[in-house]
């Protein structure tokens, strides 16, 4: 067994205590064990590899090292093999002792059964609880781990209606419920001679009128509550000034890429020398935020209140200030996005690209949509800036993205557009009518329906309609 390291020394070298993490196995039944296979990853020197690693078994009161341990490779990125005198256990435990500030990277960690391990069963799992509608498919996605071939599986269910399986002996698959009420969904599988189950709860409704819910769109209006109104103050006289003079700043070294970026982007779409694009991929979001903040306080009745008054007056000029230099930074076509018109064209080759799908196009234009919402509603369709460009860019993303030939099949990391597509799409139908706004809510649907094969981080691991 590889022994433990408390830390180490050397000349000129500060003493280094190194941190220990557990991992544990546990099983429902006892098997009996000789073998582990340990994969390691460093993440191309980006990680590092654990100083020392420990193995030990559970024996009913404690936790005993096993003998004759022979391997505790750290190899990095293969297998590394251990093995052991055999041990019938519920519990197997692995100690590392990793360097500060760099937890273990082990990536997977394999059991090996002895040849005189009793059967094991099968570990399922169905699936998360879920809320569907009658009549419609509800995606299942069981998931199993069985030591030996699966002879048998099937989905079985309980409740108030008939529960009809497109295949009912496949992990994968839907189901349709008739009525509506509480719903128990079964699966069950054998593994050798072991047989395990693992079950769902589905609750089914009826599916909610056609008739869509009204919009409520902000307008000027009082606050008059003993809770919201100091709050509220707090926010227009204190918090908005602050972002405000965040995003005017030039000399951040922290939080960088405010209104500057845009005014650089304006340069280079005129052809002149420019700087870089500052901060973050997704900066010009905290303009388009402020904007909208600056709109929402504008609606709200200071009701006498002098700082209200002071506050709202500087964010009047400081909105006329900001909406030229915003637009001066929107392409021809209406693409906006700072960062691209600024990207390095090296490794940012061309929109809407899968391998930029991190860098925040949609969530950016939603934003900026967003804000064009409540500047029209600040001022009642008298300024109407900001709603035409957010058309324009609309449209552009309407005319590039979508099914057709000569349109790319696209989804942004975070669905911030699609959000702002949809708000947007209702409000141009409401306010010019003639379904002049449809095609940004079908963009909006194409975007969430080519959500696939990507990472759950931005829920685009599986289609939405999969998700739960």
């Amino acid at each position: 067994m590889q022994a433990a390291e408390q830390g180490n020394q050397s000349q000129n070298r500060r003493y280094t205590r190194l941190q220990s993490q557990t991992i544990e196995y546990h099983w429902a039944s006892p098997v009996s064990i000789d073998e582990v296979q340990l994969y390691w990853f460093n993440y191309e020197g980006l990680a590092k590899l654990p100083q020392a690693q420990r193995l030990s078994y559970w024996d009913g009161e404690q936790f005993v090292a096993l003998a004759n341990a022979e391997g505790y490779g750290l190899e990095n990125d293969q297998f590394n093999v251990t093995t052991f005198d055999e041990v019938t256990t519920t519990r197997l435990r692995l100690e590392l002792d990793s360097l500060p500030r760099y937890p273990a990277t082990l990536l997977e960690w394999k059991v090996m059964k002895s040849f005189n391990s009793p059967a094991v069963a099968p570990l399922l799992t169905a699936g998360i609880d879920r809320d569907v509608m009658v009549g419609g498919n509800t995606y299942l996605s069981a998931e199993i781990k069985a030591v030996d071939p699966v002879k048998k599986l099937r989905w079985s269910a309980k409740g108030p209606g008939k529960v009809t399986f497109t295949n009912p002996e496949a992990l994968e698959t839907t189901a349709t419920v008739s009525e509506p009420g509480k719903y128990i969904l079964t699966l069950t599988a054998q593994s050798g001679r072991m047989k395990a189950e693992s079950s769902l709860e589905l609750i089914a409704h009826y599916p909610p009128k056609e008739e869509r819910l009204d919009v409520v769109y902000t307008k000027r209006y009082k606050i008059n509550s003993p809770l919201w109104n100091e709050r509220a103050k707090v926010l227009i006289t204190s918090w908005i000034p602050w972002c405000i003079a965040q995003c005017e700043r030039t000399d951040l070294t922290q939080g960088q890429g405010g209104l500057d970026n845009f005014a650089e982007a304006a340069k280079a779409l005129r052809g002149q020398p420019h700087g870089r694009h500052l901060g973050y991929v997704f900066s010009n979001a905290w303009v388009h935020q402020t904007v909208e903040s600056m709109c929402i306080a504008l609606m709200v009745d200071p009701q006498g209140d002098k700082e209200i008054i002071a506050a709202q007056n500087k964010m009047k000029k400081t909105l006329e200030k900001w909406i030229p230099i915003i637009l001066s930074a929107q392409e021809p076509d209406g693409y906006l996005h700072t960062a691209y018109t600024l990207r390095d064209t090296t490794r940012w080759t061309s929109r809407w690209s899968p391998r930029n799908r991190g860098d925040h196009e949609g969530y950016v234009a939603g934003y900026f949509i967003e804000s064009a919402i409540n500047h029209y509603t600040l001022t009642e369709g008298s300024d109407t800036r900001l709603y035409d460009a957010a058309k324009k860019l609309s449209d552009c993303w309407v005319k590039n993205i979508g099914p057709g030939p000569d349109q790319i099949a696209w989804y942004d990391g975070h669905q911030e557009m699609e959000q702002a597509l949809v708000r947007f799409g209702r409000f141009v139908n409401d306010m010019e009518g003639n379904g002049k706004g449809d095609s940004y809510i079908a963009l909006a649907k194409f975007l969430l329906d080519m959500r696939d094969n990507g990472s759950e981080y931005d829920q685009s691991h599986v289609p939405v309609q999969q998700q739960y």
